[in-house]
């Protein structure tokens, strides 16, 4: 059985601040993304989010869309390099004990397209609340499939 991880860009984020709350098609991206998770029987045991309201709130709720209890949930930075990504990944999904879910930012979901092969799926330019699958093999991670959910969108 393979390890696998999944990650998240925050979905839509409204304008007017430095740490501003996810609008309401960004609430929507969110759910539609836990129910997609819930759908394909994941269980998420671990989760980690940067400390930004935007990607708090997009945790919690495709955490709650998915109908998921992670025993571990946590708050901090997440790498930017394929040398720092990796062994984050692994670290968390050792602690969690299986599945678990990463949400960052717009460098991070370049990371995983550019480093793990999440080029290779549809995902629209600048799109906010994808969800990126990867898988842990004997080479390391690669990204094995994705959900949009939801059209991008600016800003």
């Amino acid at each position: 059985m393979s390890t696998v991880a999944f990650f998240c860009r925050h979905a839509e984020k409204a304008g007017g601040s430095r740490n501003p709350p996810l609008t309401a098609e960004g609430r929507a991206a969110a759910d539609a993304g836990g129910a997609w998770l819930a759908a394909q029987g994941v269980n998420l045991r671990g989760v980690l989010h940067t400390d930004t309201r935007r990607t708090a709130e997009t945790a919690a709720r495709v955490v709650a869309a998915a109908g998921a209890r992670p025993a571990v949930v946590a708050v901090g930075a997440i790498p930017r390099t394929r040398n720092g990504l990796g062994p984050a990944l692994d670290a968390l999904v050792a602690e969690a004990g299986g599945a678990v879910l990463l949400v960052g930012h717009g460098n991070h979901q370049r990371r995983v397209e550019a480093d793990y092969g999440g080029a290779a799926f549809d995902v629209p330019e600048g799109h906010r609340g994808a969800i990126f699958r990867l898988e842990r093999g004997p080479a390391g991670w690669v990204c094995t499939g994705a959900f949009s959910g939801a059209p991008a969108r600016g800003g």
